[in-house]
């Protein structure tokens, strides 16, 4: 019996493909194209018109075609999708195709990917084959230093080292200039002899290996040598300039694999060599995958560069013919710079028209599909009679075609990259086509799905790059179709479409364009950032996975702010480190997480502020909390109408929405402001119908700053604070109380100054990194989630509002905030886990935990909070009025004032208290606009408050009933005998009988219960006691 077959190892082979990515793609999808991390390819197990809905992650493996919803997670899954056969066999097919014994993995020692077949190569791959033996590449660590001459050409004028992707040491190519000699170049290379001055191998890198990979997005460009190249790199730095070694001598021998997806165009040297080397370098190019957009027109170089005035703007003057050979280190020695480039490059004509190779074209007459297999998708598709190198949509209707590359059509006449539309005269004839537009391609429809009803919202998914080769996707609603296309274009021009056409004529037709394309794949859109379903989206990004491709659309990405600057490693060093023992900081770090856990919580809506002097730090604090999210142009101001505002929040839902310098919004709009807020949706509106329009919602937390809080805020426009208010915008002091401000350490700098200007500065060098890293930690356990936060938020509370005795009240408004609060320690907690922070396990705990005391202390206690405004107001109408407008009961005019208290006799004491209110009538003193009287007990005044001036005054702007119920709890005021708040006294001057009024005790300002209440249930003073009540 034979024996059996070793099962392949999936580990290695997998690791492998993923090294030779743009190798094993280029074979198995070969018409595909590589755009950003992405290859974007044609489905061949389907009938697919365009490209666009099939696509494979290069730096993961993982692919799916969002129109059927096939996926898979890695290359082996990939080649068992295409090639229809099980996952062994897949496997052994890659390793075939890679060159590896499919059972045994890479050696330990093999840093890189195996040797691909059909000629294409990684660039380390090569020199792992044979034929580069000679060569140890890349250079050991040990190795000596180079020599610094050649043994008989001395020591070279210029030096130049190839790396590879890692920007390990390759080899070197020195330039030799000896005198009346041309020229001469020669390569050094470390071999087992050490090094030599010897030649290269069959299958040369590229120059440039590391910036390559460093800059997976950007536009290539091709120069003939070295010197030429690195010139391009200062005068292009929106581009990666490489070369061949040899130059024009051997562009063949060189591996241009590692431009398989990339966009390469070439600045040719002025001469018939260099034209001839970009020739056979756009063969290169193309064989191996890459797209060739063409040469760079020098005809618009031959000026002499200069600028308008003392100003920066650039200009070209004094037309000349270029000298023989000039290239790109010409130019730089010639006074060329990066803002001359930019200017040529953004005209429609900065690349010649190509004499075409045949494939080309051919191309110019193939149907929709086979451009579409070369990549240039048609807006429309083909109709009856259509003239070669356009298509009808339907008859009657102008038809339209997009190139990606240079093409002759079928009269040899060549056009360039964009959209053409061919119009036709009243008799029918063609006419010659007109460009409306650089390369603009929809590659999805969009509609948003809302439960059971009917699409709606529809849109279509733009995509294009503009001039630093971006590559752009825009979710454009269909509506922006519905007029003059004048805001389409113009938001097509602010995101970067490089060029639209001015031509009144054919500038409509863009729009005619966009609505007669038929794309094959459908996206689902939405209109609010944040939790959709299973995934979150940013305008830019989606982050999880759905059953469809879920997108942001909005007539403009303007004022969104996303955006990723520098690592998350990167990040994490510099800014999170100095977060670290600052409470203020990881409060505010820790808020901006939270935001994206309020949905998985269930949590509300709601707020912080950060009250501080100017100069605190506070300011500080929220750029560091913005570089989670962006730069700092993602924090915005207060300075703003409540229209705006709301706005705003709209763009930042399921977000952390950060507002500065509270003074500067309308005092009177602030308090709304905040309810607003928190409450998550805007004002009603009524469309031009009459119709309600859909009110805008939103959800999330935002964290604001200001040298004065809320109150003080409304206070200047004569209007109190809410306790409502207060617990939505949850207000603590900046300064941290070490005297730094903000600050409770500052790792090493000299003072608090120094540490917040680092902090800015850092935040805005890395930032954007951190939310998404934490949104992919917790999708994997979202389900799991909300009773994850639901007990962290029960522990939190319990440590920060224990209950100690049944004395003690703490109010839901308490909890509310602490709930807040612990949902912030949760989520600094978990991004600390995740390792995204690198803060230790309970650092972000332990600041918020101190943060919420700070508020705590701000507020007065965990009661409520009305409650303690109805003392306050209550207490301040006694300090200011307490003399002036309550009649002194007891003058000390009057003889009875001790003895009619103490008369035992009922008739004796009646007597007695007639004289008194008839003495006291003739000696009181007058009271102007009274609220009442005031009686002296041992020391301790007694107010009896008539019921309107109670109800008008005392309580004024709050609940009167409240009020009193409140001060009847505290035993503050004396009830009646059936214990309701207002008493009955024979007040002076009321005609002996008894008054409803509302009587209150000295425990207003002792802050207890004084009643003192007797065995039969009466007062003191309805016993006639008057000894000191407490």
């Amino acid at each position: 019996m034979p024996p059996r077959e070793p099962p392949p190892d999936f580990g290695h082979i997998k690791a492998a493909a993923l090294a030779a990515a743009p190798a094993v793609l280029a074979h198995w999808l070969p018409d595909g194209t590589r755009q950003g991390r992405e290859w974007i390819a044609r489905n061949p197990r389907r009938s697919d018109a365009h490209p666009g809905s099939f696509s494979v992650n290069m730096e993961t493996g993982a692919w799916s075609d969002f129109a059927t919803r096939d996926k898979g997670g890695d290359f082996i899954a990939l080649v068992a999708y295409l090639d229809d056969v099980k996952q062994g066999e897949a496997a052994r097919r890659l390793a075939d195709f890679l060159g590896l014994d499919p059972s045994r993995p890479v050696h330990a020692s093999t840093s890189h990917p195996p040797h691909a077949r059909g000629g294409r190569t990684t660039e380390s791959a090569t020199w792992d084959s044979p034929r580069a033996a000679r060569a140890a590449v890349p250079v050991p660590a040990d190795a000596p230093e180079p020599p610094a001459a050649h043994p008989t050409r001395g020591a070279p004028s210029e030096r130049w080292v190839y790396r590879d992707a890692a920007g390990r040491v390759l080899f070197y190519v020195c330039r030799f200039d000896p005198p009346g000699v041309r020229k001469q170049f020669a390569p050094l290379v470390y071999g087992p002899k050490g090094w030599q001055w010897k030649g290269l191998p069959a299958v040369r890198p590229l120059y440039g290996l590391d910036r390559l990979a460093r800059h997976p997005d950007a536009r290539v460009v091709v120069c003939e040598g070295e010197k030429a190249a690195d010139a391009a790199a200062q005068l292009l730095p929106n581009c990666v300039a490489t070369t061949s070694p040899n130059g024009a001598q051997s562009p063949g021998k060189a591996d241009w694999s590692v431009l398989a997806g990339r966009r390469v165009w070439g600045w040719p040297d002025a001469d018939a060599p260099g034209a001839a080397y970009l020739a056979a370098v756009a063969e290169q190019v193309r064989a191996a995958g890459g797209a060739w957009l063409g040469a760079l027109n020098l005809a618009l170089l031959a000026t002499d560069p200069g600028h308008d005035g003392a100003g920066a703007e650039p200009r070209a003057t004094a037309v000349h013919d270029l000298p023989e050979g000039w290239d790109a280190a010409d130019a730089l020695r010639d006074g060329w710079t990066a803002a001359h480039m930019a200017r040529i490059i953004a005209r429609p004509d900065w690349l010649e028209a190509p004499a075409a190779p045949q494939a080309d074209a051919d191309r110019a007459g193939t149907t929709a599909n086979d451009h579409a297999r070369q990549g240039l998708a048609l807006g429309v598709a083909p109709g009856n009679g259509a003239a070669p190198g356009r298509r009808r949509a339907r008859e009657g209707a102008a038809p339209f075609e997009l190139l990606r590359e240079w093409v002759k059509d079928a009269r040899g006449r060549p056009r360039g990259p964009g959209v053409y539309w061919f119009p036709v005269d009243r008799d029918g004839e063609s006419l010659p086509p007109e460009m409306i537009c650089s390369p603009l391609e929809v590659i999805a429809y969009t509609r948003e799905k809302a439960g059971a009803a009917l699409p709606s919202n529809w849109g279509r998914l733009l995509v294009f790059e503009d001039l630093e080769g971006h590559r752009h996707e825009w979710a454009m609603p269909a509506e922006m179709l519905g007029g003059s296309g004048e805001d389409l274009r113009r938001e097509l021009l602010r995101q970067g479409l490089p060029w639209i056409t001015g031509n009144p004529r054919s500038r409509t037709k863009l729009g005619d364009y966009l609505l007669q394309a038929r794309p094959d794949a459908y996206a689902r859109c939405v209109e609010r950032t944040g939790w959709h379903g299973g995934v979150y989206v940013f305008p830019l990004r989606t982050i999880g996975e759905a059953d469809e491709r879920v997108i942001f659309q909005a007539p403009t990405l303007d004022g969104y702010h996303y955006s990723e600057a520098g690592t998350l490693a990167e990040w994490r060093e510099h800014v999170a480190a100095l977060c670290l023992g600052n409470s203020r900081l990881l409060l505010a770090v820790s808020t901006a997480f939270a935001a994206l856990l309020l949905q998985p919580a269930g949590e509300e809506s709601g707020g912080l502020h950060i009250k501080g002097g100017s100069s605190s730090g506070k300011t500080t604090a929220l750029r560091v909390a913005a570089s989670v999210f962006g730069p700092p142009e993602y924090l915005q101001r207060w300075r703003a109408t409540d229209n705006a505002i709301e706005a705003t929040a709209a763009m930042r839902s399921d977000s952390l929405l950060i507002l500065d310098e509270l003074a500067q919004v309308d005092p009177k709009a602030a308090g709304e402001i905040a309810y607003m807020l928190a409450n998550g949706e805007g004002k009603a509106r009524a469309q031009r119908t009459g119709a309600a329009r859909d009110r805008t919602r939103w959800r999330l937390l935002f964290l604001s700053a200001g040298e004065i809080g809320l109150a003080e805020h409304m206070a200047e426009a004569g209007k109190k604070v809410r306790a409502g208010q207060e617990i939505r915008f949850a207000e603590l002091d900046a300064d941290a109380g070490r005297g730094f401000g903000v600050f409770d350490i500052l790792h090493g700098r000299n003072d608090g100054e120094a540490l917040s200007r680092e902090l800015c500065e850092v935040a805005a060098r890395y930032h954007g990194t951190a939310a998404p890293a934490f949104l992919a930690a917790i999708l994997p356990k979202l389900g799991a989630l909300p009773a994850l936060l639901a007990d962290l938020r029960r522990g939190f509370i319990a440590e920060v509002l224990p209950k100690t005795d049944d004395k003690q009240e703490v109010s839901g408004q308490a909890y509310r905030v602490a709930a807040r609060f612990a949902l912030i320690a949760a989520a600094g907690e978990l991004a600390a886990l995740a390792g995204i922070t690198g803060w230790p396990k309970g650092e972000a705990k332990r600041g918020v935990i101190e943060c919420f005391r700070a508020w705590l202390d701000v507020r007065g206690g965990p009661g409520p909070q009305e409650d303690a405004a109805t003392l306050a107001q209550v207490r301040h109408f006694f300090e200011l009025h307490g003399e002036a407008r309550f009649s002194v009961w007891d003058d000390t005019t009057c003889p009875d004032a001790v003895s009619w208290p103490a008369a035992t006799d009922p008739a004796a004491r009646e007597a007695a208290q007639r004289d008194a209110e008839a003495n006291r009538n003739r000696h009181a003193r007058v009271t102007v606009n009274r609220a009442g009287f005031r009686r002296l007990v041992d020391g301790a005044w007694w107010y009896y408050v008539l019921p309107q001036a109670w109800h008008s005054e005392v309580c004024e702007g709050i609940d009167a009933r409240k009020s009193a119920a409140l001060l009847l709890r505290l035993g503050m005021l004396k009830p009646d005998g059936k214990g309701k708040p207002q008493g009955y006294a024979k007040l002076p001057g009321m005609g002996g009988r008894n008054a409803r009024c509302y009587i209150v005790t000295p425990a207003l300002w002792a802050g207890v219960d004084v009643g003192g209440d007797h065995e039969d249930g009466k007062t003191s003073l309805e016993t006639g006691d008057t000894r000191a009540v407490a």
